[in-house]
């Protein structure tokens, strides 16, 4: 687990950006100049199955506050 996600936009090596999401726990650690890290297969898919239910979660909980905020402003008019 990490303390903070770092996000970094970067499109050097490619002729499109890439948006990194980088899971930090002090600043130091979004140096690319570090040495990467090793994952297992296990470890790399629990970590994408658990990315995934947090991000539909999120579009679940913005969809819902967008059709609470428009369903109240209907019902003030």
């Amino acid at each position: 687990p990490c303390e903070r996600i770092g996000i970094t936009v970067i499109g050097l090596e490619v002729p499109h950006a890439h948006i990194h999401l980088i899971p930090i726990n002090r600043m130091g650690d979004m140096n690319f100049a570090n040495s990467k890290k090793s994952f297992s297969k296990e470890e790399m898919e629990q970590t994408a199955a658990a990315i995934r239910k947090f991000v539909a979660w999120l579009f679940m909980a913005f969809f819902a506050t967008c059709f609470l905020i428009e369903n109240t402003l209907i019902a003030r008019f």
